[in-house]
């Protein structure tokens, strides 16, 4: 029996909710969204809420398409863009010279992986870098994953450089000196959540260095 004789037997919630596990793996979606009218949809919203970048060739293909305007509608619902920092071929410190904020009006959330700064194995961006992501208005969230820093300091010229993360505040000692070695992280800037009951604290940061994550307090600015 075919696929698509047999996709309908299959109920559409479930179809949607294997799809999802799908939605940072472009090519699987683009071929999910040609096996069968019951899964395009959820494979096409994936395709247009996430961008996923793993190359500077990659990222170097995405900036041409995005010169064109026809292309350019595609990109336009896209949420949120990951970065996968490539260890033999490093791009990251170019991204905002080749992606412009009017490309992609409707980004709200970037997550970076892989960025290893503290071996200065990856170049650390120019200053000009950070002053193209300031153009970035809308985004509320960035997200570092198995990521390493020297200097704390290069984690909030990122995050503060968005308009809406500028608020965000200082890392505490306790929490720099476990970024500051050689250990990877997960951690998250996130605008407007709020969280002890202190006026000067906030939490915007989820934090984890292994095992669950765990929250940090953050001092305002």
């Amino acid at each position: 029996m075919s696929l698509q004789s047999a996709s309908p037997d299959l109920p559409h919630e479930m179809s949607d909710r294997i799809i999802d596990f799908l939605w940072d793996d472009v090519a699987a979606l683009k071929s999910c969204t040609l096996t069968c009218k019951t899964w395009y949809p959820a494979s096409r919203y994936h395709l247009r809420r996430h961008l996923v970048v793993r190359s500077a060739s990659e990222l170097q293909r995405m900036a041409t398409q995005l010169l064109s305007l026809t292309s350019r509608t595609q990109f336009s619902c896209v949420e949120t863009l990951h970065v996968h920092e490539d260890h033999q071929c490093p791009f990251f410190h170019t991204l905002s010279f080749f992606i412009h904020s009017s490309s992609l009006p409707s980004l709200t959330t970037f997550v970076i992986y892989d960025v290893d700064w503290h071996t200065h194995r990856h170049p650390v961006p120019h200053s000009q870098f950070y002053t193209m992501l300031s153009c970035f208005k809308n985004v509320t969230t960035v997200i570092f994953k198995n990521c390493r820093v020297k200097d704390a300091n290069e984690l909030h010229c990122v995050a503060r450089s968005f308009p809406q993360l500028r608020s965000t505040a200082r890392l505490q000692s306790d929490a720099i000196s476990k970024l500051e070695g050689s250990c990877s992280f997960d951690i998250a800037f996130r605008s407007g959540a709020q969280v002890a009951r202190k006026p000067s604290d906030v939490v915007n940061m989820s934090f984890r260095l292994s095992g669950p994550p765990c929250p940090v307090i953050v001092t305002r600015i």
